[in-house]
């Protein structure tokens, strides 16, 4: 399945594009049966990591938030 969408910046981007607002309840969603794939596309391996640390444009960014990157804190879902 590639219909996928997901709504970023909330109701102020919503506004914004100029998208339409009703104040009248929404029928009830039709359960879906969607399966979550993994898209092999999307990883990088280490290889691929190191190789492309040797191109000037590369940029290695670390997003996790400021106390995570020095083990000040872990997220709840690290064993370890």
């Amino acid at each position: 399945m590639q219909r996928l969408a997901i709504l970023n910046g909330g109701m102020t981007a919503w506004q914004a594009a100029a998208l339409p607002l009703t104040r009248q309840p929404t029928p009830a969603p039709t359960p879906s049966a969607f399966t979550p794939q993994l898209d092999d596309a999307l990883l990088a391996t280490r290889p691929e990591v190191a190789h492309d640390l040797g191109h000037p444009s590369t940029l290695l960014l670390d997003a996790r938030p400021r106390a995570f990157y020095p083990g000040r804190e872990k997220a709840p879902a690290n064993s370890r």
